[in-house]
């Protein structure tokens, strides 16, 4: 069997203790529709946390569209900032893509304003509200 038949590939968001104001946060802002949650304190396993962190996010499962991405909390980082990706949402019309652009840009940081560029009617790039890279990119029509 081919490499890929069967296969996805997801991202996984780790937080520093804010995983559960992502979960809402994306929910509202981009419509996302939350699959699965489980807490630290639900672990049968009560020695893989430290203590503190029982209400934390173990592992939550998240479809934004068609698309599923996973996030949980790491008690064990004491840092902020994701580098080195971005989520890339893909619409096919530019009043999706604006509201989907002010929804992430609410509380986060403008790299790229909503406009067009070479490849798109309408291409943004923004750090949200907990530092992740979104681009929103809309399709050029035919």
């Amino acid at each position: 069997m081919p490499l890929g038949v069967f296969m996805q590939v997801m991202a996984y968001l780790i937080f520093c203790g804010e995983c559960e104001q992502a979960l809402t946060f994306y929910q509202q802002a981009l419509d996302a529709r939350l699959e699965f949650m489980v807490r630290f304190e639900d672990s049968p396993d009560q020695s893989c946390y430290p203590k503190g962190a029982e209400r934390q996010i173990m592992h939550a499962s998240l479809m934004i569209g068609d698309s599923r991405i996973m996030l949980s909390d790491d008690p064990e980082v004491h840092h902020k900032g994701h580098h080195g990706f971005a989520l890339t949402i893909s619409l096919k019309d530019m009043s999706q893509g604006r509201k989907v652009f002010n929804a992430l840009a609410a509380g986060g940081e403008v790299k790229i304003p909503f406009e067009q560029s070479d490849w798109s009617e309408g291409f943004a790039l923004v750090h949200d509200q907990f530092e992740i890279p979104w681009m929103i990119n809309v399709a050029v029509t035919q």
